[in-house]
This record gives C-alpha cells, sequence and structure tokens, in this order.
C-alpha cells in the first residue's frame, strides 16, 4: 500500500512523532504516560505496526486528540490546523488530520466557536489555511455546516 509522507519521513522517525504527541496528550491530562501502554494502543486503533500507513493514521489521530484536549483558544487552533505551518511530511497528512477531526467529538462545538471568536476579533485570517484545507477535501462538506454556523464565507 502507497503511504502519504513516502520518503519525506522514515517510518521510526514517524512513530517518534506518534509517540510524541500520545505522550503529550497523556501529560495534558495530568497522567503519567506508561509507554508500554502505547503500542498496544496503536495496533488496536490502527492494525499492522509494521506497515508505515499505520503510523500516519495514528499520528494524525494523536495530533488531534492532542489538539482538542489542549488548545482552549481559537487563534492557537487555527494556527496547529493550518497545513502552510506544517513540516513537509506533516502536510502530506493534512486530509488524515482533518478527517480526525472531524470525527471528533468535540469538534461540532470547537469549530464553530473558535471561528466566531475570531471573527469577533477581527483575526478571522488567522483560519484561511484550515479553510482552505476543509474546502479541498472529501471531509470538507463535513466542515462546511459547522463553519457556516459560525459565519465562514
Amino acid at each position: 500500500m502507497m503511504t502519504l509522507t513516502g520518503k519525506l519521513i522514515s517510518i521510526q522517525a514517524l512513530k517518534q512523532q506518534a509517540l510524541r504527541f500520545w505522550m503529550m496528550l497523556h501529560n495534558s491530562e495530568m497522567v503519567v504516560p506508561q509507554v508500554e501502554n502505547f503500542k498496544p494502543e496503536v495496533k488496536r486503533l490502527f492494525g499492522d505496526m509494521r506497515r508505515k500507513v499505520t503510523w500516519e493514521k495514528a499520528f494524525a489521530h494523536f495530533y488531534v486528540q492532542w489538539l482538542m484536549a489542549c488548545v482552549g483558544d481559537g487563534d492557537l487552533f487555527f494556527k496547529l490546523m493550518d497545513p502552510e505551518r506544517w513540516p513537509d511530511w506533516q502536510k502530506e497528512l493534512k486530509f488524515l488530520i482533518l478527517e480526525a477531526l472531524l470525527a471528533h467529538k468535540d469538534s461540532r462545538e470547537m469549530l464553530p466557536n473558535s471561528y466566531r471568536y475570531l471573527r469577533k476579533t477581527n483575526r478571522e485570517d488567522l483560519a484561511n489555511g484550515f479553510l482552505a484545507l476543509a474546502r479541498q477535501s472529501r471531509g470538507g462538506a463535513q466542515a462546511a455546516p459547522l463553519l457556516a454556523s459560525a459565519g465562514t464565507r
């Protein structure tokens, strides 16, 4: 199976990035992460850990879980969801990241609220990268109503 990141990042480096966000997520929940639980969780959620595509999905998932658990303001949220700010390898995962975000139970509330906040403070341009991503994706149809409720154009 073809991977999204190709040769932009090795499977080992991708595993490290997934682990990094998994650990940050657990730290944010005031839980001491037990590294021995990381691989079983990845296997349970995404399957064959020998495949790079598994680690791409794991990274996207843990990045979004951390983002939703830790980022409470619209400025930072949309900065962290702007693919133009990401390294090249992460840009290749943009649609996986968007899918993981839209699947998150809190996204229906977070997206419109964050965007409304930016509009209220005349900084909606901070959301441009995310909005462009949503428009490009298959999942954009899912994001559109959420953002429309916040008054996006």
